[in-house]
């Protein structure tokens, strides 16, 4: 039967009944009731006992999953929209002149007319201050920055999430045991 293992009820010399599974054959078991050590018989002579009722071996859905789950669908959300904004330049590439357009315009200029346009910049100094556009695009790109940061942050928390559901989903190894009357 998939999913299940097979539980066999051993008597203890208390009256009690102690549960073993096919994985304790030949080895010892302590009776929960009286604490004495009993000798669980070898596979050929354990098959001649009462089978318990079937212990399924798949785990339960239970608190640790969800952390799992939604810690990984935090994580993935974050992730694509940090890796979305971190890319984001503010609308850049479509409100300011391309550097490309720029070095072409100069080339097609006669040297007259570039040197004078050198020598006005010159005289009104290299610190010009930002123009309109520029000032827009530099805070939506430092905004789109901090707010990928924190995506990144919600990420991380949403894997450390996932991480800590994922090991509340471990079961525990307890071999079967318990005792009966």
């Amino acid at each position: 039967m998939p999913g299940a293992t097979r539980t066999f009820r051993v008597p203890c010399h208390c009256s009690a009944t102690v549960l073993v599974g096919l994985g304790q054959a030949g080895t010892e078991a302590v009776c929960p009731s009286c604490r004495a050590t009993i000798t669980v018989p070898r596979l050929r002579e354990l098959a001649t006992f009462e089978v318990a009722e079937s212990a399924r071996t798949e785990t339960a859905w239970r608190a640790g999953h969800a952390w799992l789950l939604v810690g990984l669908v935090i994580a993935a959300v974050a992730s694509l929209a940090a890796g979305i904004l971190s890319q984001f330049d503010g609308g850049a590439s479509q409100r300011l002149p391309d550097e490309r357009l720029i070095r072409a315009a100069v080339e097609s200029a006669d040297a007259a007319t570039v040197h004078q346009a050198w020598i006005a910049v010159k005289r009104s100094g290299v610190d010009r201050g930002a123009i309109a556009d520029e000032v827009l695009v530099q805070r939506a790109a430092n905004t789109a920055s901090r707010v990928a940061l924190l995506m990144w942050t919600v990420a991380a928390g949403g894997a450390l999430a996932a991480i800590g559901g994922a090991i509340a989903s471990v079961p525990s190894r307890a071999q079967p045991g318990g005792a009966e009357r």
